[in-house]
């Protein structure tokens, strides 16, 4: 393992992603489902394209951060019948990290107890979302 870090320079061991490649697959059917399901279609892949273009945003502050870190991408973790998907997780020497990208529009702030807001704006309206 110590091999992977001699090399200051980020090392990718998996490049792709799954998000990129359902993209392509929904683009694919939207010439071939009906019209009902076709918005509800645009809609994911409009979704899909956010997720996608987050992440590439990750990968390329990853790729040109001149760390020795080992990089892998889009893992997908099962245990007794569950499934889990971790978009990075980035290996150094001393510590592990996981990176979950989400594109999410307007501010977000944190309360001290560590709840979530949203808010943003549509239109005339203001929405608020507390996670």
């Amino acid at each position: 393992m110590v091999a992977f870090f001699e090399k200051r320079e980020p090392l990718f061991l998996k490049k792709s992603s799954g998000s990129e490649r359902e993209l392509e697959e929904m683009r694919l059917l939207l010439g071939r489902v009906s019209s009902e399901d076709w918005q509800r279609l645009e809609r994911d892949i409009k979704l899909a394209e956010a997720e996608v273009q987050g992440e590439r945003k990750v990968a390329f502050e990853l790729a040109n951060s001149h760390l020795p870190i080992v990089v892998l991408r889009d893992l997908r973790l099962e245990h007794t019948g569950h499934a889990g998907r971790i978009d990075f997780l980035i290996v150094t020497p001393y510590v592990n990290m996981v990176v979950e990208c989400k594109s999410l529009v307007g501010t977000i702030a944190v309360s001290s107890k560590g709840f979530f807001t949203r808010t943003f704006r549509h239109g005339e309206r203001v929405f608020k979302r507390l996670r």
